[in-house]
C-alpha cells in the first residue's frame, strides 16, 4: 500500500500548487506532508543541476525553504545564466537576513529594519517572490556588510541613519514625536547645527550640499558647493540659502529628483567666502578645476547667515566650535544630508556615519583628512550631497552636551566607481575631508568666526 501512495504523491507534485484543495482531499494530512517533502527533495535536486555558484547552491538547498527554491527555479527560463546567478545569490541574501532578524538579535535587527521600512516577513516574501531581488538587496546595502566568509551583519553599532521623510517627518514640530519613531526625532533635534545648503533654480530651492552652523551666525561647508556651473563662477549670496528642520518653518527644499521636503526653515545667506580668497586665488570655474583644491585641503567655504533670522529661531542651535590641537584616538562621526537609501525617492536623509578611528592627517594636523584607500570600503562613509557636512570626534547621537567640536568638512570621494550617488560605490571610495585642525584652515575660519575658536 505504501508504494502506490508514493507514486500517487509523486504524480501529484506538479498539481499541488494548481489544485491544493483536491490534493488535500485525496491524500489527507499525512499524505500532504509527504507530498511537501517530495516537492522539497525534487526542488533540491533541480537546484543542484543549475549552473550556479556552488556556494549559492549549498545555501539554497540548505534553507529547506520550498518556495524560495521554486522561485529560483522559475527564473531559470526567464533569463541568462549570469542573471540567474545574481538573482539566486540575491534571494539567498534576503532569506539569510530575514532569518537572522528572527534570531538572537531579533529586537535590534528589527529596529534597524523598521527604520528602513522593512520587517522579517517582508524580507522572506521578497526572497521568494520579488521580481527584482537584486534591487531589494541594493536597498538594504547601506545598512549591511558582508564578512570574508560571506556572513551578513547589520551596521548597527557603526552607523545610524535617520530619514526624516519616511520615519520622522520634518513637520513634526513642536509637538511630541510619535512613539513609533522610537526617539529618532530626538536624535534629529539634537543635531540642530546640521544644515542643508540649497541653491535657487527656476524659482525653487534644490539641495546641493550639507553644512554645520558655528558661532551661531556662520555655516561652514565645502567650497565646491558654491560652484555655478552655468557661469563658472562662485554663487552670489542671493543664489544660496540654508534650510533647517524642526524650527517651525513652512519652506520647501527639493531633492535632486524633484521630491519636496517641506516644513523647513529657510535662512538667508548674506555673504559667501571661500578659503582661496585669503590667498588671492581665483575661484575654480569647473568641477575638474577643483581637483587640486580638494587635494590641498582648501575645499572650505563660509556662509554668513542673516542675524535677525537666526535670533528668531524657536529652538536654540547647539554650540559647535573648532577643535584646537590634535584630537586623541577615538571614533569620529560624519554628519550630512546626503544619499543614504537608493531604493526610495530621494527625500532628505540625515546620516550620522561613525568610523572607528581618526582619519589620516589628524595626527599631524595636515590640511587634508583621509579615510582609507580606493576600494577599501567601510561603514560611515559620505555620499552624494554629504559634501560640506561636519566631521566630529566621538560617536554623535544627538544627546551630546555643548560645545561640540568640529575637526573637518566633507569634501570629495576619490577612487573606484562612477556614481557619486550610490551608497555601494560611495563606501568603496576614499573619503576626503578638508581639515580645520591645520593652522592655515583654522585661521580662515577663526578670523571670521572668532567665538567658534575660543
Amino acid at each position: 500500500m505504501k508504494r502506490p501512495l508514493f507514486w500517487l504523491l509523486l504524480s501529484l507534485c506538479g498539481a499541488a500548487s494548481a489544485q491544493p484543495a483536491e490534493v488535500r482531499h485525496l491524500i489527507g494530512r499525512e499524505g500532504e506532508q509527504k507530498l511537501e517533502q517530495l516537492r522539497l527533495e525534487k526542488s533540491q535536486r533541480s537546484v543542484l543541476e543549475l549552473h550556479l555558484n556552488e556556494g549559492v547552491k549549498r545555501k539554497l538547498t540548505g534553507t529547506n525553504d520550498l518556495r524560495l527554491m521554486e522561485s529560483v527555479l522559475a527564473e531559470q527560463s526567464a533569463g541568462t545564466k549570469a542573471l540567474l546567478e545574481r538573482n539566486a545569490h540575491a534571494r539567498t541574501q534576503l532569506f539569510t537576513i530575514g532569518k537572522a532578524a528572527q534570531g538572537p538579535q531579533a529586537a535590534e535587527m528589527g529596529r534597524v529594519l523598521e527604520s528602513m521600512g522593512w520587517n522579517s516577513r517582508k524580507l522572506m516574501d521578497s526572497a521568494r517572490y520579488a521580481s527584482s531581488p537584486q534591487l531589494e538587496v541594493q536597498s538594504l546595502a547601506p545598512r549591511i556588510r558582508s564578512g570574508g566568509s560571506g556572513k551578513l551583519s547589520f551596521l548597527m553599532d557603526d552607523q545610524l541613519m535617520v530619514n526624516p521623510e519616511r520615519n520622522v517627518p520634518d513637520s513634526v514640530f513642536p509637538g511630541k514625536v510619535p512613539s513609533q519613531y522610537k526617539g529618532q526625532g530626538t536624535v534629529r533635534r539634537g543635531l540642530s547645527y546640521a544644515g542643508i545648503v540649497g541653491v535657487s533654480r527656476a524659482g525653487k530651492y534644490v539641495r546641493v550640499c550639507s553644512g554645520t552652523i558655528i558661532a551661531r551666525y556662520w555655516l561652514v561647508t565645502a567650497a565646491h558647493c558654491l560652484l555655478d556651473e552655468s557661469s563658472g563662477t562662485m554663487m552670489k549670496e542671493t543664489q544660496v540659502a540654508v534650510f533647517l528642520p524642526f524650527q517651525g518653518g513652512s519652506e520647501t527644499v527639493f531633492s535632486d529628483d524633484g521630491v519636496e521636503n517641506r516644513a523647513m526653515r529657510r535662512l538667508r545667506v548674506v555673504e559667501t567666502i571661500w578659503l582661496g580668497q585669503d590667498f588671492n586665488e581665483s575661484y575654480p570655474g569647473s568641477r575638474d578645476a577643483f581637483s587640486g583644491v580638494i587635494k590641498d585641503g582648501k575645499d572650505l567655504a563660509l556662509l554668513r547667515l542673516a542675524t535677525a533670522e537666526i535670533d528668531a529661531l524657536p529652538s536654540r542651535i547647539s554650540d559647535v566650535r573648532i577643535y584646537s590641537g590634535t584630537p586623541p584616538p577615538s571614533p569620529v562621526s560624519s554628519i550630512g544630508y546626503g544619499v543614504t537609501n537608493v531604493s526610495v525617492e530621494e527625500h532628505l536623509s540625515l546620516l550620522v556615519g561613525v568610523r572607528g578611528t581618526l582619519p589620516d592627517g589628524a595626527d599631524k594636523a595636515s590640511n587634508l583628512l583621509v579615510f582609507g584607500a580606493p576600494g577599501a570600503g567601510g561603514p560611515g562613509g559620505i555620499c552624494g550631497a554629504d559634501s560640506g557636512g561636519g566631521l566630529f570626534p566621538g560617536k554623535i547621537n544627538g544627546e551630546e552636551k555643548a560645545p561640540l567640536f568640529l575637526i573637518g568638512v566633507s569634501s570629495a570621494l576619490t577612487g573606484n566607481g562612477d556614481d557619486n550617488a550610490d551608497p555601494d560605490v560611495c563606501l568603496a571610495r576614499q573619503q576626503n575631508y578638508s581639515s580645520v585642525l591645520s593652522e592655515r584652515n583654522r585661521k580662515f575660519v577663526c578670523d571670521r568666526a572668532p567665538s567658534a575658536c575660543s
